[in-house]
């Protein structure tokens, strides 16, 4: 695959513990491999900024400038370019309609979705690929 969906989820935990999954997302971009999210993203890591500093420990600036630094890492899709999906993927996820947008962008690209969320994991339309599978797939 040449690109991944990204979810916040990966990205806020990326954020908090500086580890595996931030130097996946730097080594990810470094390959070639385009990161891509909607455009809510930052948004969604705006949101949690206080859970995000209080169990990173970071300090404020640290946290915008890793937001800043990962940012140019992620491309961000807007909304108009993939809503024509978003009906297949609120059929597809059915109560879980937070990740509708992550789904209908796979969709619209016909990618695979890196998150960790066990529901997603469970669709047959859309490969989803935890933190731990993306390690093995890419050898890092």
């Amino acid at each position: 695959m040449e690109k991944f969906v990204i979810d916040a989820n990966v990205v806020i935990s990326a954020l908090i513990k500086k580890g595996f999954a931030f130097d996946l997302i730097v080594s990810l971009s470094k390959a070639g491999i385009k990161l891509i999210s909607p455009d809510f993203l930052w948004e969604e890591v705006e949101r949690k900024k206080g859970k995000i500093l209080k169990y990173s420990k970071l300090e404020e600036k640290e946290l915008d400038f890793l937001i800043r630094f990962l940012s140019k890492r992620i491309e961000v899709v807007p909304k108009e370019k993939y809503e024509e999906f978003i009906p297949k993927a609120e059929e597809l996820l059915k109560e879980h309609k937070k990740d509708v947008p992550y789904v209908a962008l796979a969709l619209k690209l016909g990618c695979g979705i890196w998150s960790n969320e066990k529901r997603l994991a469970e669709l047959n339309e859309v490969e989803v690929f935890p933190t731990n599978e993306l390690k093995k797939l890419f050898l890092i």
